[in-house]
């Protein structure tokens, strides 16, 4: 067996003792934060749901305060009445007819209707065939002048640089 020098051994042990009691407390500081750390974090949890809850309260009472027009509307009188206007006697304006719909031929093909007839407008004043004389009530035709197409604005574009080689490079750079 090894003989150890008792000095030696004594300085070990200390040095064993010192650390293990080193240790000890940094286990016991380490638990102490981890218990102050869940503690706070359980803090932190009930404020929160506690201020959730005081928020959801107060969106509530928002809510049931606020007025919105579209859901609370008054009811209104829906009876229709005639105006002053429409009691005068006033004809009515004209309608479209009613298009007359026709069978239907057994080979299923129907011919679109014609088209309505346009109204007879009164017809313009054309020159009568006046057999040597002249209509009191004519007035000679207006002479028809021709005028010249409008001319075009001069263009408000710069002309073209005609040196496009600025950098001396011997190359036009621009598409």
């Amino acid at each position: 067996m090894i003989e150890v020098d008792p000095k030696i051994e004594q300085a070990f042990a200390e040095v064993l003792a010192r650390s293990r009691h080193r240790a000890a407390d940094i286990t016991d500081r380490v638990a102490a934060t981890q218990r102050s750390i869940e503690e706070r974090s359980k803090q932190i949890q009930e404020e929160g749901q506690r201020l959730s809850a005081e928020l959801d309260r107060k969106v509530a009472e928002k809510k049931e305060g606020e007025r919105n027009p579209w859901q609370n509307r008054p009811a209104r009188s829906t009876v229709l009445e005639f105006g002053a206007d429409d009691e005068q006697g006033r004809p009515a304006p004209p309608t479209q007819p009613i298009p007359v719909q026709h069978p239907v031929p057994p080979g299923g093909f129907v011919a679109p209707p014609p088209p309505p007839a346009p109204e007879p407008t009164a017809p313009a004043m054309q020159p009568v065939l006046s057999f040597d004389f002249e209509d009191e009530d004519a007035q000679p035709a207006a002479p028809v002048v021709e005028q010249a197409p409008p001319r075009r604005p001069p263009s408000r574009r710069r002309p073209a640089d005609t040196d496009e080689d600025e950098d001396w490079s011997g190359r036009s750079w621009m598409r």
